[in-house]
């Protein structure tokens, strides 16, 4: 058989390096029972020891631990017992360590607690150059402090082990040393892994020593210590089915074994004949960790799922298809792993790497040493689990019993469950033979033996997961018990739920912080409201409830429904809201705890792992969605280039704002998208007023009110394409229409009067209601009306409504709809329709708005421009211009001439000469060919009194300048519109000027 190369270096280290010297190792009270027993060295006057810096070192490892037990003295003489008599001790608990150093006595704690059957190594440092003591335990700085009060060390006896029989050692000791010198760290570590071996100068391992009632004295190798010291430990079992090991093993907290190779196999195998080689198990073949049951092919682990590769399989293995899915060793063909049926029994063997600390959760005892136990096999396919103190859980007549041996009597004995197990690790249900966490004699009571660590908390086969798993929704454990009984909140017997928690002191209120997040918000500016979609989320402290095994992640502690409604939880109502609304806990709201504080351990009266929290230093916090409407306060006189604020007000209705206040650190932010239809929303802010009866959050002027306000600022673009642009286009064509001929007065007229009617139109659109519109709105109906609807229906009526449909209503209702239809769906609608909607979505206000005096003076302006045709046409038909002279010899031909008129209409055709320069006889006689003198002599005389009637120069001159002065009013209109909307602006930062100053003054008065 080869030799591993890991075992054959390992053997030759410690061949050479390690010195094959006998070290003595004392056993305590190896029966038991509790006595004096101790060992011990004098000094005589010659070596009288007296040390001032030091280092003292010892090796140990107890079977049972009391409250406080000894382990190292000096005495100034062996019959010394009280504290103030010796210069050094050290007494040991599960978790810290008390030493007395040159008569000044500190507590040292450990990282970790004391675990028993366990080799420690400790290490107690004193400098006495800077007065610092510290401790290493097993090659770690535990703990350090600084004694002052420290004088040297003297005495003329050091004993080690018990101080007397109530405060006795219960295990084994070794290498105990005394150096005159401070170690280092490094070289206590080394000892700790038996890397060096050096012993005192001051009192060396190696001296006799003088024993003391239950001592005894055995020798071993440095070389077999370490063994002990680092070995494994393993339980063998009887023949089992293979889940059955795996649980049995998970339950003791170890694994099945998996060698790695061949020369491990046969170690594996060596070690479990010698073991059970005097009893009565027999066993043929060993369980090991794999399995392919999932997957055939994929050997795993049991219960970790890790696969496994390069198995030491015999030859020719595995062969079992699909019927063989477990894997095992055949003790008398040690050849390699086989494949087996996973419901065959075979025997269990169950490896430990570290020996766990069994604690016994549940029972109410306040001593933590009567909760600790250490799991013992007394011999093969036994279990016993032996206390610290004096308390023993054992198989006694196939019944599990816990036991006191100190007053001989059973405490408890194990109920077996329905599932037929007979062991009591994990959680189970035990029968009560004494009285216990105030139940009676023969009354059940749950109880949990655990291997866990307390990070750990404890399935019901006792398993182990991470502490942090408990209740976060994903079952960790095979038997999910990790996600049930979730209890986080802690009830006093006095809780109310309708009375409010007081604050941290009695003199101060409780302030409930706020966290708004505003997803989404639409404005209605016609209704002034706020359409808002929010989380509000409350947090507050209640001092009057407990905690129990929270997470760092808040959204792991949630509280359950049937929890918050137990709860008391503050109302805040939404006071500017439409209706009655506030805020409210139910189904639809996320209660959660925020640890904030560090744990604490909690009374030993539940059976799991609890990690305790005061409800002081963690808050309780409530998130719901609202979608609420508010109602805001719009000024719009500067519509549409304005700045709007709308706000949220909230009131605290639980109690008044001596006992609830808002915290001032509240926060609120905006997630929706800033760009509304109509608005930009610029800034949300908040502030608050705990000043009033009840605590406010309210938009107000005034700054001693708490106010969420969302700044909105309008986007007029849509109303300058809507409204402004179009408007400025119809006031540019009635412009225009000055700079038309002064003969066309016709198309003047019209085209200021259209655009006058569609102005006038959309200032009706956005005028506000009058009282006369109320008014038709409201007006009683007639007599005419009440006829209307109440006459009697005649029969063209009646056979209107039952008359048979005819073909063609048919086939108006089933006739495929032709292209003019569809195109009448689909066509655009118009200029005027969009323009129509537009102008009624502005809204109405009893005041003028910028846009209601744009409109108007637009109004204003045409009318003007109208006039204006007027008095130009009135004055030039008062005073008609001439035509043109014709030439003094017009050319005759038989063409026909357009004439020149000074009228559009009837007056054309009055003076219209004839088209035609063809003569007739008076007395009807043909025409002839030749021109009619008469009608040229009727041409001359017109133009005669067309000339007699020419205005003068000056009349001309009249009326050009009163269309300058047209243009040059509609300028000075234009321009004292844009001066009063400037000086509306100036009135604006006026009024926000002294807004500010009453802010300031409200401060600074608050602040005297």
């Amino acid at each position: 058989m080869l030799l591993n190369p890991a075992v054959f270096w390992a053997v030759l280290v410690c061949a050479f390096v390690v010195p094959a010297r006998n070290l003595p190792v004392y056993t305590f009270q190896e029966n038991g029972v509790p006595s004096n027993s101790f060992i011990w060295r004098s000094f005589d006057g010659q070596q009288q020891f007296e040390l001032q810096t030091f280092t003292f070192c010892v090796r140990f490892k107890f079977f049972g631990l009391h409250e406080v037990v000894g382990l190292v003295w000096l005495f100034k003489n062996l019959s010394a017992t009280s504290n103030h008599e010796n210069n050094f001790q050290i007494e040991l608990s599960l978790s810290r360590l008390r030493v007395s150093i040159g008569g000044a006595r500190k507590y040292f704690f450990l990282r970790e607690e004391l675990r028993a059957l366990t080799w420690h190594h400790l290490c107690c440092a004193f400098n006495h150059s800077n007065l610092t003591a510290f401790i290493v335990l097993d090659g770690a700085v535990q703990h350090s402090v600084v004694v002052h009060e420290a004088m040297a060390l003297s005495g003329k006896v050091l004993k080690v082990g018990a101080i007397d029989s109530a405060r006795n050692f219960y295990g084994q000791i070794t290498q105990a040393n005394f150096w005159s010198r401070l170690l280092t760290v490094e070289q206590m570590a080394a000892m700790g892994t038996c890397d060096n071996n050096d012993e005192g100068d001051a009192v060396a391992w190696s001296e006799p020593w003088q024993t003391n009632g239950s001592v005894s004295k055995d020798e071993v190798t440095l070389r077999e210590l370490c063994e002990k010291v680092n070995s494994q430990q393993f339980f063998v079992f009887g023949p089992q089915k293979a889940s059955e090991a795996s649980s049995l093993c998970r339950m003791t907290a170890a694994s099945l074994p998996l060698p790695r190779n061949m020369t491990l196999v046969h170690e594996l195998v060596d070690k479990t004949l010698s073991y059970i080689e005097n009893s009565n198990l027999t066993c043929d073949s060993l369980w090991v960790d794999l399995t392919d049951e999932d997957a055939e092919g994929d050997w795993r682990n049991y219960f970790s799922g890790e696969p496994q590769n390069n198995v030491t399989w015999k030859r020719g293995q595995p062969d079992g298809d699909s019927i063989q899915n477990c894997a095992a060793i055949v003790l008398d063909d040690v050849t390699g792993f086989r494949d087996r049926d996973c419901l065959m029994s075979n025997c269990v063997v169950c490896e430990q790497s570290l020996l766990p600390v069994w604690t016994f959760r549940g029972t109410c005892e306040i001593s933590e040493n009567n909760k600790k136990f250490v799991a013992l096999q007394p011999a093969p396919g036994e279990l016993v689990f032996r206390g610290y103190a004096d308390h023993v859980i054992k198989l006694d007549n196939s019944t599990w019993t816990w036991h006191d041996q100190n007053d001989n009597k059973t405490i408890a004995t194990l109920v077996r469950d329905s599932f037929g197990r007979n062991w009591p690790m994990g959680r189970r249900k035990w029968l009560l033979k004494q009285p216990l966490c105030g139940k009676h004699i023969d009354e059940d009571i749950t109880l949990l033996l655990s291997p866990c660590s307390k990070d750990q908390y404890t399935c019901d086969d006792a398993s182990c997961v991470s502490l942090s798993d408990r209740c976060d929704l994903k079952p960790e454990c095979v038997d999910g018990s990790d996600e049930t009984e979730c209890q986080i909140v802690i009830f006093p017997p006095s809780y109310r739920s309708d009375i409010p928690p007081q604050g941290l002191s009695h003199t101060e209120s409780l302030p409930v912080k706020l966290y708004i997040v505003i997803e989404s918000a639409s404005v209605d500016t016609t209704d002034m409201l706020l359409q808002v979609n929010f989380n509000l989320s409350m947090s507050w402290i209640d001092k009057r409830v407990s905690y129990l095994n929270l997470n760092k992640e808040m959204r792991q502690n949630i509280v359950p429904d049937e929890t918050k409604m137990k709860l008391w939880a503050p109302v805040v109502d939404f006071t500017n809201t439409k209706g009655n609304h506030f805020t409210i806990v139910d189904s639809e709201a996320n209660m959660m705890v925020d640890m904030k504080g560090k744990p604490r351990e909690a009374e030993d009266i539940r059976a799991e792992e609890v990690e305790a929290y005061v409800g002081s230093e963690n808050a309780l916090f409530v998130s719901r969605k609202y979608s609420k409407t508010f109602q805001c306060k719009f000024y719009l006189a500067r519509y549409p280039f304005d700045v709007q604020g709308c706000a949220m007000q909230l009131t605290m209705m639980s109690a008044s704002s001596e006992l609830l206040t808002f915290d001032p650190q509240s926060q609120v932010e905006y997630l929706g998208n800033p760009q509304l239809i109509e608005y930009s929303i610029d800034n949300i802010s908040i502030s608050f007023n705990n000043d009033l009866e009840f605590a406010t959050l309210y938009v107000e002027e005034l700054m001693n009110m708490a106010v969420l306000s969302v700044v909105l600022e309008r986007r007029s673009g849509f109303i300058l394409m809507n409204v402004y642009i179009p408007s400025l286009c119809l006031l540019f064509i009635s412009y225009l229409s000055l700079f038309f001929k002064d003969s066309i007065f016709q198309v003047r007229v019209l085209g200021s009067l259209t655009t006058l009617l569609v102005m006038a139109t959309l200032f009706t659109q956005v005028r506000p209601q009058t009282h006369s519109d109320l008014c038709t709105q409201v007006r009683p109906q007639t007599h005419s009306d009440l006829y209307t609807q109440v006459r009697p229906r005649t029969h063209s009526d009646l056979y209107t409504q039952v008359r048979p449909r005819t073909h063609s209503d048919l086939y108006t209702q089933v006739r495929p709809q032709t292209h003019s239809d569809l195109y009448t769906q689909v066509t655009p609608r118009t200029h005027s329709d969009l323009y129509t909607q537009a102008s009624s979505s502005l809204p109405k206000t009893s005041y003028f708005k910028l846009v209601d005096v744009w409109l108007l003076s637009s109004i204003l302006i045409i009318f003007t421009i109208i006039v204006f045709h007027t008095i130009i046409d009135r004055s030039l038909e008062l005073n008609p211009v001439a035509p043109p002279t014709p030439p003094k010899e017009p050319q005759i031909s038989t063409a026909k001439h357009h004439s020149h008129s000074i009228r559009p209409a009837q007056e054309q055709k009055a003076s219209e000469p004839s088209n035609s320069w063809v003569t007739s006889d008076p007395a009807g006689a043909a025409p002839s060919d030749g021109p009619d003198f008469s009608v040229v002599k009727h041409f001359q005389a017109d133009a005669r009194t067309t000339e007699r009637a020419q205005p003068p120069e000056n009349k001309r001159v009249l009326s050009r300048t009163l269309i300058v002065a047209a243009r040059i009013i509609i300028l000075y209109s234009c321009r004292e519109s844009e001066r009063e909307r400037e000086r509306e602006r100036e009135r604006e930062r006026e009024r926000e000027r002294e807004r500010e100053r009453e802010r300031r003054y409200i401060v600074d008065y608050k602040g005297r």
